[in-house]
C-alpha cells in the first residue's frame, strides 16, 4: 500500500490487512508528496513476500513534505526475508539545491514479530540535526531476526530503543 497525496490527507486507518507479496515495499508512506500526511495508523497486519522493507517513509529535498503521527502496532511477518524492516529517510534530491526541507516525526512503532532482514534492520536518515531532520520515533517490541545490524541511523534526534532484536 503506498500513501500518497496530492492534497493534506489524515486519519488512515490499515487493519487486519494481509500483505501477500510486494514489488518493493509493504506500506509506504510519502514518497513523491509535497503536501501533509497525517494520522497513519496500522494494527494486526501480516507480510508476506516483501522484497526491501516492510515500512517505507520518506519525503524529498525536491517537493518537501510532512509525515507526521503514524502509528503501528501488533503486526506480524510470516518470516519471508525483507531487505530492511524500516527505512525512514529524507530524500536529497540535489544536493546543491534543497528546495524544500522534508519533515518526519512522530512515529510510533510497537510489537512487530518475525521480521527477517537480510540487510539492516532499521534505516534513518535525515538531512542534518540542524535542520528539520527525522526525528522523536518510537520503536517498542521489534523481533528483528537474520541480521546483526539492528539499527544504522544519520543525523537524527529523539529516537528511542526498547527491546528491538531477536
Amino acid at each position: 500500500i503506498s500513501i500518497q497525496a496530492d492534497k493534506h490527507c489524515e486519519n488512515i486507518l490499515l487493519t487486519n490487512n494481509y500483505f501477500r507479496s510486494a514489488s518493493k515495499n509493504a506500506i509506504s508512506v510519502g514518497n513523491e508528496t509535497a503536501v501533509e500526511i497525517r494520522n497513519v495508523f496500522a494494527e494486526n497486519n501480516v507480510f508476506g513476500k516483501i522484497p526491501q522493507s516492510i515500512v517505507y517513509m520518506t519525503s524529498d529535498t525536491d517537493k518537501g513534505g510532512k509525515i507526521e503521527d503514524v502509528r503501528m502496532r501488533n503486526n506480524h511477518s510470516e518470516g519471508y526475508p525483507c531487505q530492511t524492516a524500516f527505512r525512514i529517510e529524507q530524500h536529497i534530491i540535489n544536493k546543491d539545491q534543497i528546495r524544500q526541507t522534508p519533515v518526519i516525526w512522530y512515529g510510533y512503532f510497537e510489537n512487530f514479530t518475525n521480521l527477517n532482514v537480510t540487510d539492516t534492520g532499521i534505516i534513518l536518515k535525515s538531512l542534518s540535526k540542524k535542520t528539520q531532520p527525522v526525528e522523536c520515533l518510537w520503536f517498542k517490541n521489534i523481533q528483528i531476526v537474520g541480521t546483526p545490524n539492528i539499527i544504522a541511523r544519520d543525523e537524527t534526534r529523539d529516537v528511542y530503543l526498547d527491546n528491538i532484536g531477536p
